[in-house]
This record gives structure tokens, C-alpha cells and sequence, in this order.
């Protein structure tokens, strides 16, 4: 049996939940899985500073992992957080969630799949997402303020692509 440990931060107990919930939902016969804590949150976002900020903390989670026998750590979310400086710290391996999901992405055993079932498959890269929030959320309160506007919708009318007021 392989036990494999998911590093989740510190959120409010329903989250918390929830991550636990679905880190658990990978156990199998073969599969045993374990939550280890980490001390920090990334729960209300992370820029690029508090993103390095918070590796040690998933770093400490790793050797706690690698110190209850786990055979794998995995950070449970798409950023990846410490992953790098982890794979120097522990024996197991430390599995980047992000890079899986772009290697799957260009896969051409999976990408053959796709298209024999039918299904669209469209890949933008963690990275290039990342950055896109990123400019978001540091753009100036005025560019904030008009972003917000253009994503209001105003009435259910507006979702149906009619405009809102219509009557059509």
C-alpha cells in the first residue's frame, strides 16, 4: 500500500472540510491518505511575496509527512507552494499538482482520448494564470473599479442574452 500525505493550510473548519474531503476521495485499496497541517493560509490569496513567504511552513509540513512514514507529500491546491525547496528537504517524493496538470495537458495518450470521447481540451498554463490574477489584483483602484462594473449582471434577463429591462 502507498500512503500519501496532502499539506493543507490553515482555512476555517468548514473549508478545511472540504479540502480534507477531497484529498480523502483519492484513497483506494492501494492508496492510504493522510492530511498533514500546514501553519499558514492561503486562504484569502497570495501575491508573489506571500507565496515565497509561506514555503517553510510547507516545507515543515513535508518533513512532519516524511517523519510518519508517509511515502509521498502532496501541497493540495494549484500553486505548488514550496515544492521546489521541499524536494531538497525530504527522501519522498514531493508532488507538484500544477506541473502534473500541464504535463496532462499535453499528453498525447490523453489528448487522443479527449478527442475520441468528444471533449474540448484547452490548457492555460498555472504559471500564466497566476500571473493574470496577479495584474488583476495589483491594478490601481480606479481599473479595479471599473472591472467590477463591466462584471455585474444585472438581472437573470442579462444571463439569457437578453438585455436587462427587456421584456422580449
Amino acid at each position: 500500500m502507498v500512503r500519501v500525505a496532502f499539506a493543507i493550510g490553515d482555512y476555517p473548519p468548514e473549508e478545511r472540510r472540504l479540502r480534507e474531503d477531497v484529498a480523502k476521495s483519492y484513497a483506494s485499496a492501494d492508496v492510504e491518505v493522510g492530511i498533514v497541517s500546514v501553519g499558514a493560509s492561503p486562504y484569502n490569496g497570495l501575491g508573489p511575496a506571500e507565496i515565497q513567504l509561506v514555503a517553510p511552513y510547507y516545507h515543515a509540513a513535508y518533513l512532519e509527512a516524511e517523519r510518519l512514514g508517509f511515502d509521498a507529500v502532496v501541497p493540495l491546491g494549484m500553486l505548488d507552494l514550496g515544492v521546489d525547496g521541499g524536494r531538497s528537504l525530504v527522501d519522498i517524493p514531493v508532488i507538484a499538482l500544477r506541473r502534473a496538470f500541464d504535463a496532462a495537458m499535453t499528453d498525447p495518450e490523453f489528448l487522443d482520448e479527449a478527442d475520441r470521447l468528444g471533449l474540448e481540451v484547452g490548457l492555460t498554463r498555472g504559471e500564466d494564470l497566476q500571473k493574470i490574477v496577479n495584474d488583476i489584483i495589483s491594478a490601481p483602484p480606479p481599473a479595479l473599479e471599473r472591472m467590477k462594473a463591466m462584471m455585474v449582471v444585472h438581472s437573470a434577463e442579462a444571463i439569457k442574452g437578453k438585455p436587462a429591462g427587456s421584456s422580449e
